[in-house]
C-alpha cells in the first residue's frame, strides 16, 4: 500500500486483511525520514501556537456633530415651509435651493439638510 498498489487488497474484506498484509513503518522510522527531508514534524500544538492575526480594518473616526443654531432652524423653516406643512421629506434640488438662498446654511450639505428635516418630521409625527 505504501508503494501505491491498492490491487493487492482487491476482492478482500476487512476481516481477510491482516496486519501482516500491510507494511507499517514504526513512528521512529517516519521521524527519521522527516529529519532526512529537513521537514520539521507537524503536531497539533503547532496549529494552535500560531498567533491569530485578524485582517486589518480601518477605524472610523467619530463624526463631529455640529449643533443646529436657531438661525439655521428658522432659515430651514422659511425655505422648506411646504415640506414642514405637508410633512414630506425635501428632495435634493429643494435642499440645494434652500442652501443657496440662505447664507446661514452654507456650511451644511444638502444631505445633512434633508436628514435634519426628516428627523424633525419623524420626531413630531410620533408625538401627534
Amino acid at each position: 500500500m505504501e508503494q501505491g498498489d491498492p490491487n493487492i487488497f482487491r476482492g478482500k474484506s476487512l476481516d481477510e486483511i491482516g496486519p501482516d498484509d500491510v507494511d507499517f513503518k514504526p513512528e521512529e522510522a517516519l521521524q527519521k525520514e522527516r529529519i532526512k527531508q529537513d521537514d520539521p514534524p507537524v503536531t497539533m500544538a503547532d496549529n494552535y501556537a500560531k498567533p491569530y492575526s485578524p485582517v486589518p480594518f480601518k477605524v472610523r473616526k467619530p463624526k463631529q456633530h455640529k449643533k443646529w443654531s436657531d438661525e439655521e432652524e428658522t432659515a430651514l423653516r422659511r425655505c422648506l415651509h411646504k415640506n414642514y406643512k405637508h410633512l414630506t421629506v425635501p428632495q435634493k434640488d429643494e435642499c440645494l435651493q434652500a442652501i443657496e438662498q440662505e447664507p446661514s446654511l452654507h456650511g451644511r450639505t444638502w444631505r445633512i439638510v434633508k436628514d435634519h428635516v426628516r428627523n424633525w418630521l419623524v420626531k413630531n409625527c410620533k408625538k401627534n
